[in-house]
């Protein structure tokens, strides 16, 4: 009798599927995406075992460039690439405060960036410099996977992309902002700008860079 172990859905848990594998000891393995490279990972660590894999709606592997492909299927505005140095939490009154320091890696080599959050992330900076803020999004995505990086899942030497999204037109009206905007979370001296904005001066100072 074959034994078949159908997996799926892994997003990076390399390290759980392997336990699995091990444990059932199949004679074939299929990969049903989310991701493919949680496959081929696998597939290097049981050479021996024949691996099969498709894509799923959130994976990268058939495009050229699987981080531009991310970020044009998006709508998400690039900042900076690192791999997690710090991260540091405290709860008071309820909320969950802290920050995350990332050290550029690749083209942002040499570089760093500091995401502050309290439960959700509020702003983001590069090198010092603010670029991005409630109540635009900012997300942390894992640079392979391109799953989000919650807050309780900021781990250090995981690699991530800082991206921003423009939130809801509502959002930056003058009540939107008084609501949500830098000024609530204590951000006094901080002016709102849309991240779009943001994302063309921070590039356009970049390339001169």
């Amino acid at each position: 009798t074959m034994r078949i172990l159908v997996l799926s859905d892994s997003h990076g848990a390399v390290e759980a599927c392997r336990l699995v594998v091990e444990q059932s000891a199949p004679d074939q393995i299929l990969h049903l995406g989310d991701c493919v490279r949680d496959a081929e990972r696998l597939h290097a660590l049981f050479p021996a075992i024949p691996l099969t894999g498709v894509p799923g709606n959130c994976d990268w592997a058939d495009a050229d460039n699987p981080e531009q492909f991310f970020l044009g299927e998006s709508g998400a505005f690039r900042f900076f690439k690192g791999k997690i140095t710090d991260v540091l939490r405290e709860t008071r009154d309820g909320f969950n405060f802290g920050r995350v320091t990332l050290e550029g890696i690749g083209e942002d080599k040499g570089k760093k960036a500091v995401v502050e959050f309290q439960n959700e992330n509020i702003y983001a900076e590069v090198d010092g410099e603010i670029v991005a803020t409630v109540p635009d999004l900012i997300c942390l995505v894992d640079s392979e996977t391109f799953v989000p990086i919650t807050t309780e899942n900021l781990k250090y030497g995981k690699r991530a992309l800082v991206v921003g999204l423009p939130c809801d037109a509502a959002w930056r009206t003058p009540r939107g902002l008084e609501l949500a905007g830098p000024a609530w979370f204590g951000l006094k001296d901080v002016e709102y700008r849309p991240v779009e904005e943001r994302c063309a001066e921070f590039s356009k100072e970049e390339s001169h860079a």
